[in-house]
């Protein structure tokens, strides 16, 4: 029994051939940060279309901070994609350059394990800004109710008739 999980390091190993573990890393956690930047930013372009649709503004009479969290979640959230973007698109071409097995001077091994562990620890970085813009919006509205969610669209039409009964 303890040959067979020996083997399993081997077998896995040879799944991937000379990718490194980094790698496969840095592909993963830079896809799991895209697609949640991709899910934020659809978000954050329903809020603004919405506010926008109601006549709110992020300044002058008809200032409402709600505008305000979506113009910064949607600036926001596409920056994110785009640097999620990048790094995906290094860590898929990192795949296919061969691994060198050359020794290399102490100062290079060094600044490769800084360099590679910066791009996954940017990433990390990245994906929790974009949680974190997720939880301030999902704060914003419990503080103003979920009738102003442009994705209930149920509320939505009681939100808008409320606001055209007020005048807004």
């Amino acid at each position: 029994m303890i040959k067979i999980f020996g083997l399993i390091p081997f077998l896995i190993a040879a799944a991937y051939g000379s990718v490194s573990d980094i790698e496969i890393l840095l592909v993963l956690i830079s896809s799991i940060g895209l697609a949640f930047s991709i899910f934020n930013l659809r978000e954050s372009w329903g809020d603004w279309r919405f506010l926008k649709n109601l006549g709110k503004t992020d300044y002058g009479s008809n200032y409402d901070p709600r505008m305000v969290v979506a113009i910064n979640g949607l600036r926001s959230e596409v920056a994110r994609t785009i640097i999620q973007t990048i790094y995906l698109s290094l860590g898929i071409f990192a795949l296919f350059i061969p691994e060198n097995h050359a020794i290399l001077p102490l100062k290079l091994q060094i600044f490769g394990f800084l360099f590679r562990w910066g791009f996954i620890a940017a990433s990390i970085l990245l994906t929790l800004k974009s949680y974190w813009g997720y939880q301030i919006r999902h704060r914003v509205l419990e503080h103003y109710g979920f009738e102003d969610d442009p994705n209930n669209e149920q509320d939505n039409i009681a939100s808008r008739k409320r606001d055209l009964d007020n005048g807004n």
